[in-house]
């Protein structure tokens, strides 16, 4: 009976790994969504790809880089198709170009 309440226990600490992913989406809202009064808001940032379960040796170390300024500023660089892909927009304007 112990071991029950025990092991009952354990599944109410773990938390519901989607709950845990809107927590730390949730600062990122406030970047990509609503009005602000004090200007634009960005975000920076840099994704690496350490490990991942059946993954290809080639895609060790394969590395992302975005920027984001709402409400219409975006950014982004990665890997696609064997070599590095930039894409943008700003405001009405978009492009995408190969290389760095």
């Amino acid at each position: 009976m112990l071991a029950l309440g025990f092991l009952c226990l354990q599944a109410l600490a773990r938390e519901n790994p989607y709950d845990a992913l809107g927590k730390m989406l949730e600062p990122w809202e406030s970047v990509l969504a609503g009005e602000s009064k004090s200007g634009p808001r960005a975000v920076r940032g840099d994704l690496v790809l350490v490990s991942l379960t059946g993954m290809r040796p080639a895609l060790a170390g394969a590395a992302v880089t975005f920027a984001v300024q709402s409400p219409d500023k975006f950014f982004l660089r990665a890997p696609a198709i064997g070599e590095e892909v930039a894409m943008g927009r700003d405001g009405q304007r978009a492009w995408v170009a190969p290389g760095k």
